[in-house]
């Protein structure tokens, strides 16, 4: 069987398959859904609402403490590798996140899901940008 030649101007899958894993890690990353239920964390976790709070906080926080160390981290280990270990990792503490005992559990899960997100979102234009060429 002859193959059918390729239309030039039509992506190929494979770069479609990509862009959209790529983009799929930054959109969970930023899709924050605790804000509008902090009120129902506190009354949950009987905590106040001050001290739940700190879920929203301490993500934001780790996030963007994270943003410098990505292009390090990419030089070292690679941006597969280290988007593969970070989307890994943010999808493990979003599952910690669900199965929080109390409300430091749920800040801690919370900072290490922030942490991960961080590294995560800027290596997504990097990794489409370099398989795109």
């Amino acid at each position: 069987m002859s193959k059918v030649p390729r239309d030039p101007d039509r992506l190929d899958p494979l770069v479609w398959k990509i862009t959209s894993v790529a983009v799929m890690g930054p959109f969970l990353s930023l899709l924050d859904v605790v804000n509008v239920s902090l009120s129902t964390l506190a009354v949950e976790l009987h905590s106040s609402l001050t001290t739940i709070q700190w879920a929203t906080s301490g993500y934001l926080l780790a996030l963007a403490l994270m943003l410098p160390l990505n292009g390090w981290l990419v030089e070292r280990i690679g941006a597969k590798s280290l988007y593969l270990w970070c989307f890994s990792a943010f999808t493990l503490c979003s599952a910690l996140c669900a199965i929080a005992w109390s409300a430091n559990a749920l800040i801690g899960f919370r900072i290490l899901q922030g942490m991960s997100g961080g590294l995560m979102a800027p290596d997504d234009a990097h990794d489409v940008d370099a398989r795109c060429r």
